[in-house]
């Protein structure tokens, strides 16, 4: 019985041997500890109002991945790595890789939040009063490269998740 477990063992390892005789695995979003470098690298600099206003967009992308996560792999390899916010899940974001690791894209489904007085009621703290429009429903804001690719992947998903097919949304080109 030992000798067969060994064989089922080696028939598994090497199926799963790539052409580079490098265990073929995919990309794992949740383990690498440069996802979040990776993240920000993709978007830059850049700033908004869609969860907190004004910050580095790629933080707020970051933030609405704290709860949940799943990964999915797509029909050309590349990996969808997708959560909402922790004690948020309206807002969330995807994070398409490819097999490597690469940031090809990524969605961010928001309210559009902005600074706004407090209410009067309201007891005094010293962080500033943030306001959402959840009026119109949550907004699906796509970060991708010149050509626009998995834009549309990134619609299905954020349709999916809000179970909204006329999601409103808006493109970015970075890069």
């Amino acid at each position: 019985m030992r000798r067969l477990g060994g064989a089922v063992l080696a028939a598994v390892l090497l199926a799963a041997v790539g052409a580079g005789g490098a265990l073929a695995q995919a990309y794992a979003a949740d383990r690498d500890p440069n996802f979040g470098a990776k993240v920000k690298a993709f978007m830059g600099a850049r700033k908004g109002d869609y969860i907190e206003p004004g910050d580095l967009a790629s933080g707020q992308v970051l933030m609405a991945l704290t709860g949940p996560k799943e990964q999915k792999t797509l029909d050309d390899g590349a990996v969808r790595f997708d959560g909402c916010r922790l004690h948020s899940c309206p807002e969330a974001a995807a994070v398409v890789l490819s097999p490597q690791g690469e940031v090809l894209a990524v969605g961010l489904i928001h309210f559009g939040c902005h600074f706004a007085p407090p209410p009067a009621d309201a007891p005094k703290r010293k962080s500033p009063y943030v306001e959402c429009d959840t009026s119109a429903g949550p907004r699906l804001t796509m970060f991708v490269k010149p050509g626009g690719a998995y834009g549309m992947a990134l619609y299905r998903w954020a349709a999916a998740t809000t179970r909204n097919p006329a999601i409103a949304r808006e493109t970015v080109v970075v890069g």
